[in-house]
């Protein structure tokens, strides 16, 4: 054990490795950075294909009941920064999905298009969960987001088994009041299209400059094959 703590002889000139030079040509760098392109492009594929396997999804009406623009919304995400601004890094106030999922709870609860009893049974439920801490086990992901139609929200939850109960009710309010369920992959976001358009643009500007070479090459090739029949055809001229 004493070896352990011993200092290491220092190294020889001879024993000091070199390091690798950083970087590489040209080729090379446009090569790498079609690779790169091309996994974010596969990942990003693969994030949509999970997304739409894990989340329950519904576009909803950016004005209506449960989206952004109500009480919902507001009230989950204003309420949420301003306390968490005022208790600073160490608060205690859970995840911001678990108070939007409190907040469509509040909404589904006075929903006059879900039966009384399961009105009652959201509110004891409400009633219940007195901390949102509680809810980080059970509330695995909830959260609205904006679309390319700007009239519109996406919401995306995930919850336990323990809740599926409260969710489905959930899913009965939000088509009550014109939500639309999605099961297929959402689409490419802004930043996937602008990868694929740069890299598909570059493909094609690398493919026009290789048919100028080709065509340039061709025609240097042709016209030295000319020049050549031409002086063959004076020597020879010159020689009868």
């Amino acid at each position: 054990m004493e070896s352990w703590f011993a200092a290491p002889a220092p190294a020889s000139a001879n024993d000091r490795q070199v390091r690798p030079r950083v970087g590489g040509s040209s080729k090379e760098q446009k090569q790498l950075l079609k690779a790169v392109a091309k996994l974010t492009l596969r990942n990003a594929q693969a994030c949509r294909n999970m997304e739409s396997t894990v989340f329950v999804t519904y576009i909803l009406p950016k004005a209506g009941a449960y989206s952004t623009d109500s009480t919902a919304g507001t009230e989950a995400g204003q309420l949420y920064a301003q306390r968490a601004r005022a208790a600073g890094k160490n608060h205690t106030l859970g995840q911001p999905s678990s108070w939007l999922w409190a907040a469509l709870m509040k909404v589904l609860a006075m929903d006059e298009n879900i039966s009384e009893e399961k009105r009652q049974q959201v509110k004891s439920y409400c009633d219940a969960v007195s901390d949102p801490c509680s809810l980080f086990q059970t509330v695995l992901y909830c959260r609205i987001s904006k679309v390319y139609d700007q009239s519109k929200v996406r919401l995306q939850v995930a919850v336990t088994p323990e809740l599926q109960e409260f969710l489905t009710e959930l899913q009965r309010g939000l088509e009550a009041n014109g939500g639309e369920r999605k099961f297929d992959p959402p689409p490419r976001g802004a930043l996937e299209r602008h990868v694929q358009v740069q890299s598909r643009g570059k493909v094609a500007s690398e493919s026009r400059q290789i048919g100028v070479k080709v065509a340039a090459n061709s025609r240097q090739f042709r016209g030295k094959v000319a020049s050549k029949s031409r002086q063959s055809r004076v020597k020879f001229a010159a020689a009868n």
